[in-house]
């Protein structure tokens, strides 16, 4: 312990972690809209990965290289020390990276409960944010033992960023994580590929240590644990990506649905009640200004995502976005936009037929504006509003799932 204390303090995991906390943190807060979610807040942190996990392989690498590498050519004979010391440098690297991420997640919490919002459910985010950063730390241990000088820390960024380059074809790297640049209600994570994608980069890194301890260790190498290391490194870096997956990256929630307010309900995630009552609120507030009208005809809505529409049980789709929460209220653009839309019409899926339901919701979506706001009167409703309206309602309802 003392001597990964001296790593600690004396190598170039304060500095990286000082960087790290600087990138991430203001990378997330040039993003306001996640302040009501932190789920969304810490998926967006993920995306920053593709730039962390090569400069803490490229710090670990250069503490390697041209601290600890000269040093144990000089002390290795005769030497009792276990060898998982040479691993020092690079844990402690990893270690303040891992709490530069900590202390923006934790920044992140005080900022959405300070607004009100709801917190973590999607914890697959932090083994998929950190196990990275720790195997990105284990590949520059590896090319600090093998290269020494200047070119040790180059290398070992290329290393990492060739991980991208060789899964593009499939999707992401092992040092690159499912991030999201919007809401996650209605959304989790699949356990399947979220466990594949965490192992898959630990077995990275744990090649990675072997290797560099193979290197490290006195005597002639062992081609086959050398290989064994390389076969293991290109099967976690490849395979998580390339697997014929049948889910998406995110797929429709299984968390249990529950209902805010009546006339109309507002229903959605029970974790995701408290964002939806501004919905809810709002909507009410139009129902009593458009009475009488066609518009007020849906008793229910319910949160929708990837077009899974089987589970409405004759209740209006709601495209619902935290984004447009203002206050206690939703915005009013946004409910323009829900109340044209008491169903999802089929058409709007076909590129022949799309168009004429587009045009109708033009016609419907400004005057609804107007009549929210306070510009125009509900009653009576012009002709060309109600036609159009006529052709969205007409339209054949979307009552299963969109594959």
């Amino acid at each position: 312990m003392r001597a990964w204390g001296i790593w600690l303090r004396r190598g170039v995991g304060v500095p990286t972690a000082l960087v790290v906390f600087g990138f991430v943190l203001t990378s997330l807060l040039v993003q306001p809209d996640w302040r009501v979610e932190l789920d969304w807040a810490t998926r967006l942190t993920a995306a920053s990965l593709l730039l962390v996990c090569p400069g803490v392989a490229a710090a670990t690498a250069f503490d390697v290289s041209r601290r600890l590498r000269p040093t144990v050519a000089m002390l290795s004979l005769g030497s009792t020390r276990p060898w998982v010391h040479i691993a020092l440098p690079a844990l402690a690297v990893v270690a303040w990276s891992v709490l530069a991420y900590v202390l923006v997640w934790a920044v992140a919490a005080v900022m959405v409960f300070t607004h009100d919002g709801v917190g973590i459910t999607d914890w697959w985010v932090f083994p998929e944010t950190l196990f990275p950063v720790f195997s990105a730390g284990m590949v520059g241990l590896l090319v600090g033992m093998a290269v020494s000088g200047r070119w040790a820390a180059p290398l070992a960024a290329v290393a990492v960023l060739a991980a991208a380059v060789v899964d593009s074809p499939w999707g992401r790297g092992p040092f690159e994580a499912v991030t999201t640049y919007g809401t996650l209600t209605g959304l989790q994570r699949p356990t399947g590929r979220a466990l594949a994608a965490v192992v898959g980069v630990l077995v990275v890194g744990l090649g990675a240590l072997v290797a560099a301890r193979e290197l490290h260790r006195s005597g002639r190498t062992r081609r086959a644990v050398v290989i064994g290391c390389a076969v293991a490194i290109v099967v976690g870096t490849v395979v998580p990506a390339a697997w014929p997956w049948r889910q998406e990256v995110y797929v429709v929630t299984q968390e249990p649905y529950g209902c805010v307010g009546s006339d109309p309900a507002v229903c959605g995630p029970r974790s995701r009640l408290t964002l939806l009552r501004p919905v809810q609120t709002s909507l009410a507030d139009a129902y009593r200004a458009l009475a009488g009208t066609d518009f007020t005809g849906p008793t229910s809505f319910r949160v929708v995502r990837v077009e899974h529409h089987s589970d409405l049980n004759g209740a209006a789709p709601l495209d619902f976005d935290p984004a447009f929460i203002r206050g206690d209220r939703y915005d009013p653009g946004a409910i323009a936009r829900i109340l044209a839309r008491p169903h999802t019409c089929r058409a709007l899926y076909e590129a022949a037929s799309a168009a004429p339901i587009l045009d109708a919701e033009d016609q419907v979506v400004p005057w609804l504006q107007a009549v929210l706001s306070g510009k125009a009167p509900a009653r009576p409703v012009p002709d060309q509003v109600a036609s159009s309206f006529e052709v969205i309602q007409a339209c054949d309802p979307m009552t299963g799932d969109l594959h």
